[in-house]
């Protein structure tokens, strides 16, 4: 059941640098492995909402190389990728 993106609290993050994607998703993982409500879904039981608990979650990274754009082009297109991010609609399940 989609909820839209009222429930969204964006924030971004601008890393300069070479990134470790690899050593980021432990870090996220770790984070995870650590607290019980970032692991946490919800279903439905004859129409009763019930929290449940995941033992474990896994932090899925995905990358998108600008590179090839030009710069003016690179600031566009991640103005474009974040805002769709941020109007993706919201599972609470």
């Amino acid at each position: 059941m989609g909820y839209g993106a009222h429930y969204h609290v964006p924030g971004i993050a601008k890393l300069e640098g070479e990134l470790n994607v690899e050593a980021l998703a432990k870090a996220f993982n770790y984070l995870f492995a650590r607290h019980a409500s970032l692991r946490t879904h919800f279903i439905e039981i004859d129409g009763t909402p019930v929290q449940l608990v995941r033992a474990e979650v896994e932090c899925n990274i995905t990358v998108v190389d600008l590179s090839h754009l030009p710069a003016d082009a690179q600031a566009l297109e991640q103005k474009r990728l974040v805002n769709q991010l941020i109007e993706q609609p919201f599972d609470l399940a």
